[in-house]
């Protein structure tokens, strides 16, 4: 199969996709984290227990957002698949403190 406007063969995993496979692993682990901790924290008057519900609820939600976006990324355009990732490496040097 080629790629009509350029007749070349098409990546199997285009530029962006496995920062996707990334958010949506690490994502995954921080809820299963926080199931663990969170729990605790709100025992230990660390944490409130609506502030809890909000985090968990919040990674949830990354989690469901990678996912969907995996879903979709076949049907993007070359320049909405750019903009994500360049939206993405973005995210993870400002939680780097870059």
């Amino acid at each position: 199969m080629t790629d009509a406007t350029t007749a070349q063969v098409p990546e199997p995993y285009p530029p962006g996709i496995d920062e996707l496979h990334t958010v949506r692993k690490v994502a995954g682990k921080e809820v299963g984290m926080r199931r663990s901790v969170y729990p605790k924290w709100v025992r230990a008057q660390r944490m409130t227990a609506a502030a809890a519900t909000d985090g968990l609820y919040g990674m949830g939600m990354a989690v469901g957002l990678a996912r969907g976006v995996l879903e979709l990324w076949p049907t993007l355009t070359a320049a909405q698949q750019h903009d994500l990732q360049v939206a993405m490496l973005a995210g993870g040097r400002e939680a780097r403190g870059q």
